[in-house]
């Protein structure tokens, strides 16, 4: 019997060529877009899941509230982990991590990497696993070094390096402890090498700071077995208020597990993930392989009159209707595994784009047993969806009737083909419409004013060039393609110095947290900053050095002073005038808003150069900049940055979310014309007669075209109307997550129903002029 069903099922796909094609590669892409948006997903959730005590581990976070507003803060004060340990038995151990550029040297050859500064605990929570040596006190002493296995590579060509000695910018002579296999692919914390966060204290950071808003660090802890997170958090949330009264800073812990995909926290990691994404892309996965079914089923059914007969036989030759639900639910899985087989093809030409897209390095793991569970569970799921409806129908004909007469579909099978057709096309107006806002928003990002000209400036660390830079400054103004240098204690993108702040007349109720930005005396002029009142920092004003402020817009609104200029203020005790304001910058992500901001002149804070270059003259620039940059610091690699380029970065999972929605809005497309090519090829195919009888008696080829478009293209004018409101609420919920957004225009969604309606158009008038110039005498030659 099954044999049977498959020489029907083979006969079938080999008499109607062009509708079981359509099906078999509408399925094919479908399942290939499932799939790869599958691998994202995967690769995303499984980042810090391979800790051996991922259940237990946490990261301490604050939400602070001190300036009347909630701030949610990823860095912590140095303190807080060893009190957290000391007086709550919950915690069983933690471990603080302070992230820098570091020099590493060895044989003279200089690598610039990521040094991670942690605690003895470290890896007893963590499970990053050892390569070689022991992770046993492999960061007792601040002379310690431990490195990745890339990191051992390129410096040693081998791992087995343990005992070796190399040199940490020139000055420290550290011993290799270990190599570890640090798993960046699937873990939040990067880095190339680590050490003791004693070297930090070792250089003066004070141990016993809490109270500070100068947060450097992450800190984690290890809760006990029987430990519960909710009644911990309420121990220890007012731990810093009650060091200090005047903080409204609540301390509470965040799972290890949520944090690559839950963290929207102030002055945390690069390039982490968003949950909402997962989301989102989980549910376009989804549709897009939905629309792929429903044109199985479209096509099915508008087929159905062809092979009413085929069932009407088979029932009159004493076939059940049980086994002709099997026979056409099976041929719909048959042609499911043929598409998957496609499919694989498709994902493997494509796969080489998509990581280009998304910034990753997926791969399919042939050898995963799990995976062609997968893939098993896609086909029959895809099957049984596409197969279905069109099996309880063709099986419910009843055969006397469709052995009469040609049987139709009738108005049920119609109505639903309108239903099927409207329901395609509204997802695929709402991906259009979304993925055009989207697209505005991330624009919008880009290209906002940010206060200071981003664009032509460079900057890079000035390691250990910091007491030297006026000379350095100086040598370099001797090119005069360079319109500006300056420096700051912080890179301009993320700063997150914060201080109390107190002023002339403050009251006591006040609270004001206000970032400090360390700089010289050409930071604004650099930057292209604009004044609004008062003055910039001079050189001819030897108070500017260190007891002047300059204040931005949100600081001065903030205080209530109509004219700051010439007040007095202090920052966490450090008193100064106040002798500028200048125009709001942004100094964070866009997520948040502007907060306030002070600009003083600090000598030992000089931690960042900027360099303005002409535009026509960055490539000239830059080895004079290399060539000086030796002159300084001969045993340091000079390294730089684009400004510009990095504030890109900092929404490059926002870019890759935009990415992967307008492939997939692609995909949905293809496949969404590719069933409204096969049912207008249908219905053309079911009017042959009639047309052929209008071109007999005069019609034209546009009045043809007309009467075979306008139904279809009225079911997707209503799919892009029903479109409409359902993109707006998805897409005004996700830009919630910007302090700083478009407005969205109305005609956005008119451009969406537009571009929505002329693929349509454009995919049935393909078909429709085919037929209405076929010479009539074909179509009525055998009436």
């Amino acid at each position: 019997m099954i044999r049977n069903y498959l020489k029907a099922t083979f006969r079938n796909i080999a008499r109607n060529k062009l509708f079981s094609a359509i099906n078999i590669f509408g399925l094919a892409i479908g399942m290939a877009c499932f799939i790869l948006i599958f691998l994202w997903i995967n690769d995303e959730i499984h980042y810090d899941k391979f800790h051996r005590n991922k259940e237990d581990l946490y990261r301490v976070v604050l939400s602070d509230k001190s300036s009347g507003r909630e701030s949610l803060l990823a860095r912590t004060p140095p303190a807080l982990g060893p009190i957290l340990k000391k007086d709550y038995p919950e915690i069983s151990r933690f471990s603080r991590v302070f992230l820098i550029d570091g020099t590493l040297s060895r044989d003279n050859k200089n690598y610039l990497e990521d040094i991670a500064l942690v605690d003895e605990d470290f890896f007893k929570m963590f499970s990053f696993p050892v390569i070689s040596g022991s992770n046993d006190q492999v960061v007792s002493d601040w002379h310690d070094i431990v490195l990745s296995e890339a990191t051992a590579l390129k410096m040693f060509g081998k791992t087995d390096v343990v005992g070796e000695f190399i040199t940490i910018d020139n000055e420290i002579e550290a011993k290799i402890t270990a190599v570890i296999d640090n798993k960046k692919e699937f873990s939040h914390l990067k880095f190339d090498a680590l050490m003791s966060i004693e070297l930090l204290f070792e250089f003066g950071l004070p141990k016993d700071m809490i109270t500070n808003f100068n947060n450097p660090l992450y800190t984690y802890v290890q809760l006990q077995d029987d430990a519960v997170m909710e009644n911990l958090n309420l121990k220890i949330a007012d731990i810093i208020n009650q060091a200090d009264n005047r903080l409204s800073v609540r301390v509470y812990l965040q799972k290890l597990e949520d944090l690559y995909l839950e963290s929207n926290f102030i002055g945390d990691y690069e390039g982490l993930g968003n949950i909402q994404f997962i989301y989102i892309f989980s549910v376009i996965a989804f549709f897009v392989l939905l629309i792929a079914c429903i044109n199985f089923m479209n096509i099915s059914t508008a087929k159905s009159s062809v092979r009413s007969k085929e069932i009407g036989m088979r029932k009159v030759a004493g076939a059940k209707r049980k086994q002709l639900i099997f026979q056409l639910i099976g041929e719909s899985i048959l042609l499911s595994f043929l598409a998957h087989a496609i499919a694989i093809i498709f994902i493997e030409l494509l796969l080489p784009l998509f990581n280009n897209l998304t910034s990753k390095s997926l791969e399919i793991d042939y050898l995963n047993p799990y995976f062609y569970l997968f893939l098993l569970g896609i086909i029959l799921f895809s099957g049984l969806l596409s197969g279905s409806y069109p099996a309880f129908y063709l099986s419910s004909f009843n055969p006397i009737s469709v052995l009469k007469k040609d049987q139709d579909t009738g108005k049920k099978g119609k109505a639903f083909r309108r239903i099927l057709v409207v329901f395609q096309f509204a997802i695929s107006g709402i991906l259009i419409i979304s993925v055009l806002l989207i697209y505005l928003q991330i624009n919008y990002l880009t290209g906002k004013d940010l206060g200071y000209n981003k664009d032509n400036l460079v900057y890079f660390s000035l390691s250990n060039i910091g007491d030297d830079f006026d000379s350095f400054k100086k040598r370099l103004s001797e090119n005069n393609k360079i319109e500006g240098i300056t420096c700051s204690s912080h890179i301009l993108s993320n700063v997150t110095h914060y201080h109390h702040m107190d002023w002339e007349g403050k009251s006591e109720d006040s609270k004001v947290r206000i970032n400090i930005l360390f700089v010289d005396a050409d930071f604004v002029n650099t930057l292209q900053m604009k004044v609004e009142t008062g003055r910039d920092f001079s050189i001819n004003f030897a108070s500017d050095s260190s007891e002047s402020y300059i204040i931005n817009s949100e600081a001065a609104k903030q205080i209530g002073f109509e004219n700051p200029i010439g007040k007095f203020m202090s920052a966490d005790g450090q008193k100064g005038k106040i002798i500028g304001v200048i125009k709001d910058f942004h100094f964070k992500s866009l997520h948040s808003i502007i907060e306030p901001m002070c600009l003083s002149i600090a000598p030992r804070e000089r931690f960042y150069c900027y360099i303005r270059v002409k535009p026509e003259n960055m490539n000239d620039v830059m080895p004079f900049v290399d060539d000086v940059w030796s002159e300084f610091n001969q045993n340091i690699p000079f390294e730089y940055f684009h400004m510009d380029v990095t504030l890109q970065n900092m929404y490059k999972s926002e870019s890759s979310f935009g990415k992967l929605s307008i492939l997939s809005t692609i995909i949905a497309l293809i496949v969404a014309c590719l069933g409204l090519f096969g049912l207008a090829s249908y219905i053309a195919e079911r009017r042959i007669k009639e047309i052929g009888i209008r071109r007999a008696l005069g019609a034209s080829t546009i009045s043809i075209v007309n009467i075979l478009t306008k139904q279809m293209l009225s079911w997707v004018l209503l799919a892009g109307l029903i479109s409409c409101p359902i993109s707006y609420f998805i897409i005004n919920k996700w830009i919630q997550n910007f302090a700083y957004q478009i407005t969205i225009q109305w005609w956005v969604f008119l451009v969406g129903i537009l571009i929505s309606l002329t693929i349509a158009l454009l995919t049935i008038i393909s078909k429709a002029v085919k037929v209405a110039n076929t010479n009539p005498v074909n179509a009525l030659r055998y009436e």
